[in-house]
């Protein structure tokens, strides 16, 4: 009798222990969880704030040279040269204009005046050349103000975007030539390597086709380019999404990705 009781004295101590560890058990995987949930919710708030800091950052590189461009193609002189076939003293005035675009903007890149045909007319700096079968050109030819996705310089072999408007007549009825500045890329790497602030943080930027236009971790070789157009932030961008997050699993590491769309461009920062 002294042995069935202790064995049921056992078996009550252990169910006891169980009913105890059971709610402890819980408590701790629902603290777990709930830290865990805390902690992606942190992640996204940092990754949303610095997604909308690089678009904003982004959109007023935008803003500021189109500015200046919209400014330049609706300046008497500009419709005037482009209209009256390039008189010279008029283009030595309006090459004086065009470098002081480029000394305000203090970024080192030209603006250029191109004529209907695609050939540009005045540069600020550097040799003329034909940009008739450029996307961009095509693009203002048209109306349309217009800022291209990665292409590589025809005069110095680098990654640049194109800033481009229409030239109007007097009347403002025809396109008779466009106004342009290239952009060097390498500067948006500049701009989100700056912006990152968390170990193992990475900012990118991708254009239209998914091509990366510049990654936070290292600058992009124009001979070797760089595509995330798998990745379901570039292709649930390509819908009506502006922004979003989500958890992905990439070597063995999970990563918090949030991105946002550039508007103008339709540009993406992730």
């Amino acid at each position: 009798m002294k042995k069935a009781a202790s064995s049921i004295k056992t078996q009550l101590t252990a169910i006891t222990l169980l009913l105890v560890a059971v709610p402890l058990i819980l408590i701790i995987l629902i603290t777990t969880l709930s830290t865990v949930s805390e902690g992606e919710e942190n992640v996204v708030e940092i990754n949303d704030a610095q997604a909308s800091i690089v678009e904003e950052s982004v959109a007023d590189i935008l803003d500021q040279n189109m500015s200046a461009l919209q400014t330049l193609a609706a300046s008497p002189s500009t419709i005037m040269y482009l209209s009256g076939g390039g008189d010279v003293e008029l283009g030595e005035d309006i090459k004086d204009q065009l470098i002081a675009i480029d000394d305000a903007m203090g970024d080192g890149n030209n603006t250029v005046i191109t004529g209907p045909d695609g050939m540009q007319v005045l540069r600020s700096n550097g040799e003329l050349t034909d940009t008739s079968d450029r996307e961009y050109f095509q693009k203002a030819m048209s109306g349309t103000l217009y800022v291209s996705d990665i292409q590589i310089s025809k005069t110095t072999g680098k990654r640049i975007s194109t800033f481009a408007a229409p030239v109007y007549d007097e009347n403002h009825e025809n396109v008779i030539g466009i106004v342009t500045r290239n952009y060097d890329l390498s500067d948006f790497h500049n701009l989100i390597a700056n912006e990152v602030t968390e170990d193992r943080q990475e900012i990118v930027i991708v254009d239209r086709n998914g091509d990366v236009v510049a990654h936070s971790s290292h600058e992009i070789d124009p001979e070797n380019p760089e595509s995330q157009a798998s990745n379901p932030f570039y292709t649930d961008s390509r819908g009506d999404k502006t922004s979003g997050d989500y958890v992905s699993v990439w070597a063995g590491d999970t990563w918090m990705i949030s991105w946002i769309k550039e508007p103008k461009t339709g540009w993406v920062i992730a």
